[in-house]
């Protein structure tokens, strides 16, 4: 089967960049830092929030008594040199954009990362020549727990919600975005790996790969 979006609202991290191992890493040593030990289930909780929802928990479940700018320093100092340098792409992230381009879709990035970080990857990597706008769930108010950012890219872009797609690898966007009336598109994580039977279940699309995407193989 064949798909020809008019539209694609792609996430960053764990979609088109292969960066989610490292976050789990990063708010392990943060919180360690610090003094706290982190909780077994640190992971899966901050998956789903913003960054400034993540300082929150910080701030409340680990008794973090720093200022929220502090604390963005802090864990922007220890993420920065790997999005700057270091994060790769996930494996076809380039040969599905120049697809795209060549189809003359309309394509942006919705993230719930901050965006000098999410910028430092975008701009090291080449995808900001293939994106109109670059969205974060910190300026847009809400997590992806909430449809605000998928509608608020769809205006920008200006596709039908009909023919918009959304690239996802968690389980609550998956959620969000199908809830909300997108065509979406789960893209498999390792940091997903449990999720993998539910995501598969709602979404539309299911890639093990970007490569997987029908008929890039023929392009």
């Amino acid at each position: 089967m064949m798909f020809k979006p008019e539209g694609v609202i792609f996430d960053l991290d764990g979609t088109l960049i292969d960066s989610m191992g490292m976050w789990t890493v990063v708010d392990q040593i943060y919180l360690k830092s610090k003094g706290r030990e982190p909780k077994p289930d640190l992971a899966s909780v901050l998956k789903k929030m913003s960054m400034n929802q993540t300082i929150r928990h910080f701030q409340e479940e680990y008794q973090i008594d720093e200022p929220t700018e502090k604390i963005i320093s802090d864990i922007h100092e220890l993420a920065h040199e790997a999005y700057r340098s270091q994060i790769p792409l996930k494996e076809g992230a380039l040969s599905l954009l120049d697809f795209f381009r060549r189809e003359q879709t309309k394509m942006c990035i919705a993230t719930a990362n901050h965006r000098p970080l999410a910028e430092a990857a975008i701009l090291r990597l080449g995808l900001g020549e293939y994106m109109s706008h670059l969205l974060t769930c910190d300026e847009a108010g809400f997590s992806k727990e909430h449809p605000h950012i998928f509608h608020q890219a769809l205006d920008l872009l200006q596709t039908p919600l009909e023919n918009t797609f959304v690239f996802e690898d968690s389980l609550h966007a998956v959620e969000t975005a199908k809830a909300a009336g997108f065509f979406v598109v789960a893209v498999y994580d390792p940091s997903a790996e449990e999720e993998a039977p539910q995501i598969k279940q709602i979404a539309n699309l299911y890639l093990k790969s970007l490569l997987d995407w029908p008929g890039l193989s023929n392009s």
